[in-house]
């Protein structure tokens, strides 16, 4: 029998074997790295059992106040190189700067591994850099390449000693290296700075002078808009808005949402008040955070090297640009120029009235370099929206921190320091340490406001200077002669004009306000040179005083003309009606407060008023300007704004409608009635009168709020009932004043104000009916089970019934 034989499988094993193998791993591994480290020591130490060496290939050191770290590993798998600090026996001997076999050795992988040793505590003597076939040993001490006859423990003895004998190290030179070179270092190191800047700029709830509260940030739509322009990308962004709208916390969360990116590190620089250009202020950051100490050139030379590079881009981000810092208007313009590369970018944080001085020239018909790089880059911040006010209120909640219902169609409450500052009392407290414990405030200001404002300022000679400023705002209040939108936006936002604060403070004095924060300059829209108050609370308490004393003199001449004369004032500044209204108790503190100046505002009711053919309206609108209105006499309405001009025609024969006129006087008295209060007549009788007024001012037939800017994100929901007037809706919420009132009246007096209940009942008012049922709607979910019952009995048994007999609502 013949054997056979598979040559088949002959020629498969043939093709097999010429397979070629396929690597699976291209990037070096851990194993590689490790195995490279090895041989590198057995070059450089010899000597030393190899049991007897150990390695670091993460480690960390401080960079002035920054803190370091290095990942050798992580670099080595990315970019093909690795520092690692050597030590024998704990004693740190070497940095080694490894390098993959396929890349040469540079002098500038010598200077980033000295720059390192000489960083570290206690510094390594050597250096050794190598890629497995070439290798460079240098004297730390010295940076000079270390050529000892032999590599031996005698040899390296020697460079221990010569180590020991050296003076000092250049410790500039080596951060200025590190800075220069890695992504790593630079990135870290500037993220650091910002983080520190930041934590310098943040403070308690009540120091409304530092302009951060950690773990305190509202997200703004202005902040996805920076970056999506930065991503674009633009050399520079301007971040524009009126004052005190958040400008600084937009670049605050620009710098804390990259503090991961691969793409952008962003550096903070505060810019406001006087003093140097922004490139002299961020040497000055660095000196003492990353003890680099560096002249502005050196600032400069080492801007340009980081935009000409690859990697993350440089972001700075400038806060608080003036229009009188002509060093900081010179370095902006410096860094947008050609000098710099596309890897420096800029997000510069001004006021809206200053944004045309940086960016136009001052002809007005070319742009500056500003201009140019900011074109198409500028980002607006308006007061909070919808979805921004409703990451507010998480935010605040996210401290136990609520609204009652109604918040979110107050006004004033879409601005952000109008929340900080309702907030900061309770923040403080220190029963409000207690987690268990939640705390819900007023939906709109009041009182309260003033009253936080002078427990929290005492320093005498800030609450002196904001005196005179409140003089120069009161006596600019009367003057029709201003720019018709400077009168305007002057009703909203406490402002004034420079030449009327010279009058009354001298320079250094305004120096010294706007270095603390307290005012900031601006050039307004109609050209005026303006400086914007930044605590508004503070100057309403010192007006509310100033108010007072003028108050007590004119009673003495009638006390109608002393109402009158009241609420055109509280017409003309901001927060008027709550000034006019702390006003009154002030005065009452000084003098006898006659009843006569209460039923005077009483006696001046809201009316509504038909709008004519031939009324002109003029309107400010923030983030906007004015815009004029005209009523026509064939009914149509002619709209000007911006240079604009357009007829509106009517729809059908609806006429222009009506207008509540003298509202003002009911809106004082709405927030004199949220405090207790008595008079005493002559003969000593004592009565006291804020459950009088609730009874009074309740019964308007008309929406009694302030001025709203914004109707799209302020309006409530209304009934109209014929015959008896205009109420809200339940479903809005507490939005009026005299409603918030009655809220405080029933809850700090529970079932103890069931007789007044009943006396308003009485008075068959369907408008006061209403207001009180909002007021208990808000206590039945109390976490006061008692109150809660109590609130709730009154108005299924008490007050439904009664508005039963009135149209229903739903």
């Amino acid at each position: 029998m013949k054997k056979k034989t598979n040559k088949k499988s002959a020629s498969q094993t043939k093709k097999t074997a010429a397979k070629p193998l396929r690597q699976v791993t291209e990037k070096p591994t851990e194993s590689d790295l490790e195995a490279e480290i090895h041989r590198a020591l057995l070059k450089a130490f010899p000597w030393i059992p190899a049991t007897d060496l150990t390695h670091q290939t993460k480690f960390s050191f401080r960079m002035g106040r920054a803190t370091i770290s290095v990942d050798g590993e992580k670099s080595f798998r990315a970019e093909g190189r690795a520092d690692i600090i050597v030590h024998a026996k704990s004693k740190p001997h070497a940095v080694l700067e490894l390098k993959r076999g396929d890349k040469p050795i540079t002098q500038d992988d010598a200077d980033q591994g000295v720059s390192y040793a000489r960083m570290l505590t206690p510094m390594p003597p050597l250096v050794i850099v190598t890629n497995g076939k070439d290798v460079r040993f240098l004297a730390t001490h010295t940076g000079a390449d270390w050529k000892p006859a032999s590599v031996s423990e005698a040899e390296f003895a020697k460079l221990v000693e010569a180590a020991s004998r050296a003076a000092s190290v250049d410790i500039k030179q080596a951060v200025q290296v590190l800075l220069g070179t890695g992504n790593d270092i630079w990135v870290s190191a500037v993220r650091q700075a910002t983080a520190m800047t930041l934590e310098e700029l943040s403070g308690a709830w009540d120091d409304p002078l530092l302009p951060f509260v950690p773990d305190y940030l509202i997200p703004r739509k202005a902040t996805q808009q920076v970056l999506a322009l930065l991503y674009r990308p633009a050399r520079a962004v301007i971040v524009e808005g009126a004052p005190l709208s958040g400008k600084s916390n937009v670049l605050r969360e620009v710098a804390l949402r990259t503090v991961d990116s691969k793409d952008f590190a962003v550096l903070f620089i505060e810019a406001d008040g006087y003093g140097p250009g922004c490139i002299q202020r961020l040497a000055n950051m660095l000196s003492p955070t990353l003890a680099w100490s560096v002249s502005a050139d050196e600032v400069r030379a080492w801007l340009r090297q980081l935009s000409i590079g690859d990697g993350p881009a440089l972001v700075l981000a400038i806060d608080g640009v003036g229009p009188n810092n002509e060093e900081v208007r010179k370095d902006i313009e410096e860094l947008c120029s050609t000098a710099y590369g596309k890897n420096l970018r800029m997000v510069i944080a001004m006021d809206d009235t200053v944004v045309p001085t940086f960016t136009l020239n001052s002809t007005q018909r070319k742009y500056t370099p500003l201009g140019r790089a900011a074109k198409e880059a500028a980002v607006e911040v308006m007061p909070l929206d919808d979805h921004e006010f409703g990451g507010a209120m998480q935010a605040l909640w996210d401290h136990r921190i609520g609204f009652v219902h109604g918040v979110q169609a107050a006004a004033e409450m879409r601005s952000p320091w109008v929340l900080r500052t309702s907030a900061a009392d309770v923040a403080e407290d220190l029963k409000h340490k207690n987690e268990t414990l939640t705390a819900m405030l007023p939906p709109m200001l009041g009182l309260h406001l003033i009253a936080c404002a002078r427990h929290r300022f005492k320093d005498p000679d800030l609450r002196r200077k904001l005196r005179e400023v409140a003089k120069a705002v009161l006596e600019e209040s009367g003057d029709l002669a201003r720019p018709m939108d400077l009168i305007l936006e002057s009703v909203g936002v406490f402002i004034v004009r420079n030449k009327t604060l010279k009058d009354v403070l001298e320079h250094s004095e305004i120096k010294s306000l706007v270095e603390d924060g307290v005012l900031k300059r601006g050039t307004h829209a109609s050209g005026e040179a303006v400086l914007f108050v930044r605590l508004p609370e503070l100057l309403a308490s010192e007006l509310s005083l100033l108010l007072a004393e003028e108050l007590v003199n004119r009673l003495s001449g009638g006390a109608e003309g002393a109402a009158e004369w009241l609420t055109d004032i509280s017409k003309n500044i901001p927060l008027g009606d709550i000034v006019a209204a702390q006003a009154i108790f002030d005065a009452a503190g000084m003098a006898f407060m006659p009843l006569n100046l209460i039923n005077a505002l009483v006696a001046v009711p809201p009316r509504e008023e038909d709008i004519r053919a031939g009324t002109k309206f003029a309107l400010h609108f923030p983030g906007f300007g004015v815009a004029h209105l005209e009523f026509q006499e064939d009914g149509s309405l002619i709209w000007t704004a911006k240079g604009q001009r357009e007829v509106i025609q009517p729809e059908g024969d609806e006429g222009f409608g009506s207008i509540i006129a003298d509202h003002s006087s009911w809106l004082i008295l709405s927030h004199l009635a949220m405090r207790p209060f008595m008079m005493e007549s002559p003969d000593g009788k004592k009565t006291r009168l804020d459950p009088l007024l609730l009874l009074e001012i309740g019964t308007c037939p008309y929406i009694l709020r302030g001025p709203q800017n914004d109707p799209k994100k302020n309006a409530v929901l209304m009934h109209d009932v014929r015959g008896h007037g205009s109420i809200v809706c339940h479903r809005s919420g507490i939005v009026e004043p005299i409603t918030m009132a009655i809220y405080v009246f029933l809850g700090e007096n529970g079932p103890n104000a069931t007789g007044w209940i009943e006396q308003a009942i009485g008075g068959n008012s369907f408008p006061l009916l209403a207001r009180i049922d909002i007021a208990l709607q808000q206590f039945v979910d109390s976490s006061d089970r008692e109150k809660a019952a109590w609130a709730k009995r009154m108005a299924d048994e008490h007050i439904k019934p009664a508005m039963g007999a009135f149209p229903a609502l739903h």
